[in-house]
């Protein structure tokens, strides 16, 4: 896994909170999909979050992990919350 570098124009925070997306975003589309889909790091050109590896795997960009990422630690941040919450009225 090649993981995002800094470019220097970003914040650090934002950087940071990318990269924890991406890391997040990566290990649950790794176990997800049972290694079936990778982490397209290729350059060039197009807009296209999916595409067709060399080895005929299917690939995502940085950009769909880092979404799927923020989706993950969103919903595990909802159920945290609601189990809180639960908890608290249940006793």
């Amino acid at each position: 896994m090649k993981l995002p570098k800094w470019n220097g124009v970003t914040k650090p925070s934002v950087f940071i909170f990318s990269l924890v997306c991406f890391v997040v975003g990566y290990a649950v589309v790794t176990i997800f999909s049972l290694g079936q889909i990778k982490y397209d790091d290729r350059e060039g050109p197009g807009w296209n979050p999916v595409s067709q590896m060399p080895d005929g795997k299917t690939g995502l960009s940085e950009t769909a992990i880092e979404g799927i990422g923020f989706v993950a630690l969103a919903f595990g941040s909802v159920v945290l919350f609601g189990l809180g919450v639960h908890s608290k009225h249940t006793r």
